[in-house]
């Protein structure tokens, strides 16, 4: 069985980078230890946080779940459409990945990270919540407006090629 490493070894690290950080003991809904990372605001000045967890029950494996739920609902009818759209957005990322929970009806980044022998490198993870923030930022108002019905799949596919051809003009996508 591998041992899961300490979360507080990652604050330095993150809070180096400028974010605040919060440990969470486990509780009877969330029954492990987590680690909240504060991002900046959102475009609408919405709060947003990463949730840091263990995947739990994994005995020959440490995987830490990065995990921010975005903060908007989605509207039942976009579901086919924003699917379409968030697989496109996933394909050209260095990190995935967005997605959905139809039954719930929200929008989420995860992103899980292997700890190999149950090591952890804090600043690797620094660097990966840096990096969750940037792709936050650069797609939420996209996918917010997908996920409400405001884009048909055609202006969905456009929005993105536009904000891709800002974000890497050499790509030719």
């Amino acid at each position: 069985m591998v041992s899961t490493p300490d979360l507080s070894s990652l604050l330095p690290a993150i809070n180096e980078q400028g974010y605040t950080t919060e440990i969470m003991p486990p509780t009877d809904a969330a029954p492990v230890e987590q680690l909240l990372v504060f991002l900046n605001v959102d475009y609408r000045r919405r709060q947003r946080y990463v949730e840091l967890v263990f995947v739990p029950d994994m005995e020959e494996l440490t995987i830490l779940q990065m995990f921010v739920l975005m903060p908007f609902e989605i509207e039942h009818s976009s579901i086919s459409t924003l699917s379409r759209v968030l697989m496109q957005v996933n394909r050209l990322l260095p990190i995935t990945g967005f997605g959905l929970s139809e039954h719930e009806g929200w929008a989420y980044f995860r992103y899980l990270m292997i700890c190999p022998d149950g090591s952890l490198d804090p600043e690797t993870t620094a660097t990966t919540v840096w990096m969750i923030e940037h792709l936050l930022d650069r797609f939420t108002g996209l996918i917010e407006e997908v996920a409400k019905g405001g884009m048909t799949l055609e202006q969905g596919e456009r929005a993105l090629q536009r904000n891709l051809e800002e974000w890497i003009p050499s790509t030719g996508v």
